[in-house]
């Protein structure tokens, strides 16, 4: 005669196996959604470091082009909502490229405007920290550079350019 075996632990095993294995499948749903977050969480660092470059960019053009204020600069941007986070941005002074007659100065000498085509260059750097119990925290720096071009325009006064840059004018002019 033969004796039937018994089964009964059979299914206490397969149950633990599928608990082990929805286990594994959570873990790996938490460590995706964790890498997520951080990823997403850089990004957001990366776009407000690059935004704040860009608005030191824009300051220092306008500075130059509309108030004819040559020189370098810095500005602070405060997270309303989080107070502990903070941009500083800062721009170097804007230099003089290249002065070269423009392409419409034969138009605006009708008018008597002259002028002529200037490129200046600027450099902005952000810098993000955080404020916490043990002092300030580096959070992330963006670099940023542009190439302003004008024309026509009149000439600026030497010596309202930044220190030096009047003799790098008298060279690069054509």
């Amino acid at each position: 005669m033969r004796r039937e075996r018994d089964a009964s632990g059979s299914a206490y095993l397969v149950a633990m196996l599928a608990l082990v294995l929805l286990t594994g499948v959570a873990l790996v749903a938490v460590l995706s959604a964790q890498t997520e977050m951080s990823v997403g969480a850089n990004e957001r660092t990366l776009q407000s470091l690059f935004y704040g470059a860009q608005s030191g960019l824009a300051s220092a053009a306008v500075r130059a082009l509309a108030g004819g204020d040559y020189a370098a600069g810095e500005l602070r941007i405060v997270d309303r909502e989080r107070e502990w986070r903070r941009l500083d941005v800062e721009w170097s002074p804007v230099h003089p490229v290249l002065i070269s007659p423009c392409d419409l100065c034969d138009v605006q000498e009708a008018s008597g405007y002259g002028g002529a085509a200037f490129r200046w260059v600027v450099f902005a750097v952000t810098t993000r920290a955080r404020a916490s119990g043990v002092g300030t925290l580096w959070a992330g720096e963006k670099v940023l550079s542009t190439l302003i071009e004008v024309q026509p325009w009149p000439a600026p006064t030497l010596d309202a350019l930044p220190a030096g840059d009047a003799e790098a004018v008298r060279r690069i002019e054509l």
